[in-house]
């Protein structure tokens, strides 16, 4: 049985070592990747500018009873990160690829694989341990396992996360996001959107939002777009060489911001607990 045991464990990881450097190994060899947008952008007019699936294919929505709850990113063919309190005790679905941000019940009602998308039940579900226990927005990190897992397209491909190995120090990240833009809640966008924000000091988001933001968060400053209602759970994102080609990888997690939806966001530091990220995959799919 042991051997049985250890023969599974072996082929699960050997799923994700096609690409290393040293000791160090991305989670999934075909992540990062996308087709470039129409639009030139650049960090001056890449606020506000929308964009499309195929240029953030890693984009997932959480349906929670037909109605989009959250973000997430996918990093897998069968898993997708999130933040904690983006997992429901409910019956819960995903939704990758081309979608309709405004109707996902009904695309996502049959669970069925759609056109460019696919929409998919989720059968386990993780949280972090520490997740309540300390502060309502310590350890806020997640994963849910889709029913079965999902073939790649333009439309539907993993971000990156590096194992055993920090990626280097960013300063300067990519929140792509679906959620609400304005306080009232109502101005909710039907594509996604492209905003830059950048690492400041966590002392500045511990003392306006009156609660401690530890070296497991990462405290973000935006000019235009924000996290917002909706957008908890999506990637920080950022480009950096690897291997030779400039990859997507996912340094931060959405959680929370300003009521107003505007100025400073913190989202969980997913370098801080890729030890955990990986531990909780081997224990999924044993």
């Amino acid at each position: 049985m042991k051997k049985v045991i250890a023969a599974l464990l072996i082929l699960f990881a050997s799923l994700f070592l096609g690409s290393r450097e040293g000791s160090a190994f991305l989670l999934d060899a075909e992540c990062g990747r996308s087709l470039p947008t129409n639009a030139k952008l650049t960090w001056w007019n890449y606020f506000d500018s929308s964009t499309d699936i195929q240029a953030n294919p890693w984009i997932v929505s959480v349906i929670v009873n037909g109605k989009a709850k959250c973000s997430g990113s996918l990093i897998n063919h069968r898993f997708v990160l999130t933040a904690a309190h983006c997992v429901f005790r409910e019956a819960m679905q995903v939704h990758l690829g081309d979608f309709d941000a405004w109707n996902p019940g009904q695309n996502c009602s049959s669970g069925a694989r759609l056109s460019n998308a696919y929409c998919v039940r989720i059968d386990k579900k993780i949280v972090h341990a520490g997740f309540g226990k300390i502060q309502a927005q310590q350890y806020d990190i997640g994963l849910l396992r889709m029913q079965h897992a999902v073939q790649y397209s333009d439309f539907v491909r993993p971000i990156c996360l590096l194992i055993n190995e920090p990626v280097a120090a960013i300063d300067r990240f990519q929140l792509t996001v679906w959620g609400t833009t304005a306080e009232d809640f109502r101005s909710i966008p039907r594509v996604l959107k492209h905003s830059v924000g950048d690492r400041i000091d966590r002392e500045l988001c511990t003392l306006k939002f009156q609660q401690q933001v530890d070296e497991s968060q990462i405290c973000v400053h935006t000019e235009t777009s924000h996290a917002c209602k909706g957008d908890s759970g999506g990637p920080f994102s950022a480009k950096i060489l690897y291997g030779g080609t400039y990859r997507t990888f996912q340094f931060g997690i959405i959680i929370f911001g300003l009521s107003s939806c505007a100025g400073l966001s913190v989202c969980t530091n997913v370098t801080f607990y890729m030890d955990w990220i990986w531990d909780a995959l081997v224990n999924l799919s044993a």
